[in-house]
């Protein structure tokens, strides 16, 4: 039997299902799919930064590296090291 139908897959930033656990690509999400009061405050919470992050549906937060790691990275890292890695990247790009 032969139909004329079509079956593609959506990225997550096509396809964000709120109730569930979702790891998003580092783009801005278009389409919301679920229930929630105000999907205005949804979109600012999980389109706030455009990195690769992931979505807790129980506790309503968005969790990315750079929030997570970067702050406890930097802080074991001499100053020096990340003056000398910000003079190069400036100087050189």
């Amino acid at each position: 039997m032969s139909t004329p139908a079509r079956l593609y897959v959506l990225k997550s930033i096509y396809n964000f299902r709120v109730p569930l656990f979702v790891s998003i690509p580092d783009a801005k999400v278009k389409i919301f799919h679920g229930r929630t009061k105000d999907f205005s405050h949804l979109e600012k919470i999980v389109n706030e930064e455009e990195c690769n992050r992931a979505w807790n549906p129980w506790s309503q937060k968005i969790y990315s590296k750079k929030k997570l790691l970067k702050p406890r990275i930097l802080k074991y890292i001499p100053k020096r090291v990340i003056d000398f890695y910000l003079w190069g990247k400036q100087r050189f790009n």
